[in-house]
């Protein structure tokens, strides 16, 4: 495959996934699935470079800003697995890092 195809093919997939009502997240975030956005996340910029375009994808940068935003508001988001959806104990997981 070449190198556009795959951007072509991975940005489809990606808009896609963003799009997917599943995915939707609150605060107009989508979920960060490590099965659809790692691989893309890992590949496309590689793609850009070999494609020698310093453009960002308007999908990347959708991806980047849902990411931004679930870590910028991490009190305020609802756990991926809730209690109420699947049951006490799940949403137990520790506070991320503070930024130094």
């Amino acid at each position: 495959m070449e190198p556009q195809q795959a951007a072509n093919y991975l940005d489809s997939r990606e808009v896609w996934w963003q799009q997917w009502q599943p995915a939707q997240k609150d605060h107009g975030t989508v979920c960060i699935s490590c099965h659809t956005t790692i691989p893309y996340s890992l590949g496309r910029p590689t793609l850009q470079q070999q494609l020698h375009d310093p453009t960002i994808p308007p999908t990347e940068t959708a991806l980047l800003t849902s990411v931004k935003t679930r870590v910028t508001r991490w009190s305020e988001m609802i756990p991926f697995d809730s209690d109420a959806v699947s049951g006490p104990g799940k949403t137990t997981s520790p506070t991320p890092p503070k930024a130094s």
